[in-house]
């Protein structure tokens, strides 16, 4: 199980239980395809770098935590 980063939210364990409904972190939007490990919350793949920007996400970085973006799902805002 991952520790800390930003992984896909698809063939994840998170995607048993993962709620489409649930809001990303940033723009308070559902249907998100990525999961942070740290914070335990849901992002959207264009959210993640303003994510990465904030004090929550700078706080991964200074711990080095591994972050996988994957663009290739289409994401539906």
């Amino acid at each position: 199980m991952p520790c800390g980063g930003i992984y896909p939210i698809k063939g994840s364990w998170v995607e048993k239980v993962h709620k489409d409904s649930a809001p990303c972190w940033v723009c308070q939007k559902p249907n998100c395809t990525h999961f942070c490990y740290e914070w335990d919350t849901p992002l959207h793949a264009r959210c993640v770098v303003a994510f990465l920007q904030s004090e929550e996400g700078e706080c991964m970085i200074e711990h080095g935590h591994l972050v996988v973006v994957d663009y290739s799902e289409a994401e539906v805002l």
